[in-house]
């Protein structure tokens, strides 16, 4: 029963490890932005922890005559180093600005220190079951597969299970607590090791530390101080709504994480972000169309879908959106149920595209985190692929944020790419031509010039501007193998 009770702990351990590791990005997704920069810190972070805490452990575990009582303080200060991550979050990883990178030293200290402590119990669980009879390489592979199975539960348990059920924030003192009951359980086995006076005095710390860490972790975290009427943890990202004003004046605000995603006048149904008004390009394209048919990619707040679902009565209108959270909010906030000829596909919008629907309009206006386009909605391929679910003399709309005087970033490479698949493209930015990061509304389409011309005719659209006027370099084509767009659209940061 002792060496069942520490391979337990040898799993239980590593499954605590990526279930942080997995939480950590709710934790700073919201603060730092989902982006590809966020997960290699945290990974790196991890890894680091795991690293020193093998080594710790080992050094340690060569020092102790009782490893009993050396698995049982590091079970105890894991548990009190678990617990307090929200609230060491809140103190240490103050952004500055909503899409920084996260500082490593910052989450090594929150999140690399639990993993730290969590690891170098492997090195004392092996050294225990060697002094019990077993050989030291036979009970080194037996908790490196613990170790290797306790990783694969936990990432598993936490993404599809815990995630979905549970506070994020809340989790982190439940993690601390099972913890502490492995301690316990560990004191109570080997009570020659620990004593019962050290056991009762290590857990009675624990219990208040976790009573103090669990009320903490409940306020609303520094970062995220205003009250939204709706919070939810998705199984893609924090989904959040703001409120401004009452009555006809009230505005609300989708967050995605750390984003303002979209926003509406909710009254009037009016949108507010200066490019939203890009839905007056599908409305003008498309208004002598008998029943058009178009499909949004990235649903928001449902401003743009919903105000072309209005004025065009006979349309179709989908929207791709994939986070049911996202749609739900659009329904209950956002009056996306109120358009009878608007309705929603719950899927990644690259997938949307292969449903064998034939559409007169296309518009792409999903992000991931501040500036950052989902890559395989930026590539060659997933362009030829909208333009084959085209009816003829149908049209791609997006929008991008970028610079129009920049030879090389984000914005010039989906301009080639797109010029790889369609003859025709136009550019509007929206505050006009000069420097700065700005949304750019691009139009896409199989038809000739003066055609195409034709539908931007009598919107702001009009005065667009031909990807000939750009200063791009050439060659910036993105496809399904290269496509490098968090890096490109991180210029604009800088």
């Amino acid at each position: 029963m002792t060496g069942v009770l520490f391979c337990a702990v040898a799993l239980v351990a590593n499954a605590v490890v990526m279930s942080v590791e997995m939480l950590s990005t709710r934790l700073l997704f919201p603060i730092f932005g989902n982006t590809v920069f966020t997960w290699s810190a945290v990974i790196s972070i991890i890894i680091a922890g795991l690293f020193l805490g093998y080594m710790a452990g080992g050094w340690l575990s060569d020092r102790r005559t009782s490893l009993a009582r050396l698995v049982f303080l590091e079970l105890l200060a894991a548990g009190i180093l678990v617990a307090a991550i929200p609230w060491l979050c809140d103190r240490v990883l103050t952004p500055f600005s909503a899409a920084s990178t996260p500082p490593l030293a910052g989450c090594f200290l929150v999140f690399g220190l639990p993993a730290a402590a969590l690891a170098s119990t492997g090195p004392a669980v092996v050294g225990l079951l060697a002094r019990r009879g077993w050989s030291a390489s036979f009970a080194s592979g037996v908790v490196s597969s613990l170790a290797a199975a306790g990783s694969i539960a936990g990432t598993l348990l936490t993404t599809f299970t815990l995630i979905p059920a549970f506070g994020v924030r809340g989790l982190f003192a439940a993690f601390g607590a099972a913890l502490w009951a492995m301690a316990l359980a560990v004191a109570w086995t080997d009570r020659k090791g620990v004593s019962a006076g050290k056991a009762a005095l290590g857990l009675g710390l624990s219990a208040a530390a976790a009573l103090g860490l669990s009320r903490a972790a409940a306020l609303p975290p520094r970062a995220l101080a205003a009250d939204p009427v709706f919070s939810k943890d998705s199984g893609y990202q924090l989904v959040r709504v703001f409120e401004q004003g009452a009555g006809a004046s009230l505005l609300r605000v989708l967050m995605l994480d750390s984003t303002q995603e979209g926003a509406m006048r909710v009254a009037s149904k009016d949108v507010v972000f200066e490019y939203t008004a890009a839905y007056r390009l599908l409305v003008n394209a498309f208004s002598r169309h008998a029943s058009p048919s178009i499909l949004f990619i990235g649903g928001g707040a449902y401003a743009m879908p919903l105000r072309v679902a209005s004025e065009l009565p006979r349309s179709t209108v989908e929207v791709a959106e994939l986070d049911p959270v996202v749609s739900d909010v659009g329904r209950m906030f956002f009056r996306a149920g109120e358009a009878p000829n608007l309705r929603t596909l719950l899927a990644d919008g690259r997938r949307a595209l292969r449903g064998g629907a034939r559409y007169d309009g296309i518009f792409l206006d999903a992000y991931q985190g501040v500036m950052a386009i989902p890559f395989h909605l930026a590539t060659r391929e997933f362009f030829e692929e909208a333009r084959a679910a085209l009816k003829p003399g149908g049209v791609v709309g997006l929008n991008v944020i970028g610079r129009v005087d920049e030879k090389d970033g984000l914005l010039c490479a989906i301009t080639e790419t797109l010029r790889s698949v369609f003859p025709e493209v136009r550019l509007h930015p929206v505050r006009g031509p000069g420097g700065g990061s700005q949304n750019v509304i691009m139009v896409a389409s199989g038809l000739p010039a003066r055609a195409v011309e034709g539908l931007l005719a009598g919107t702001a659209f009009a005065q667009g501007i031909r990807p000939e006027a750009l200063r791009c370099s050439p060659g910036q084509v993105l496809t399904d193998d290269h496509a490098p767009v968090e890096w490109l659209a991180s210029r604009y940061l800088r």
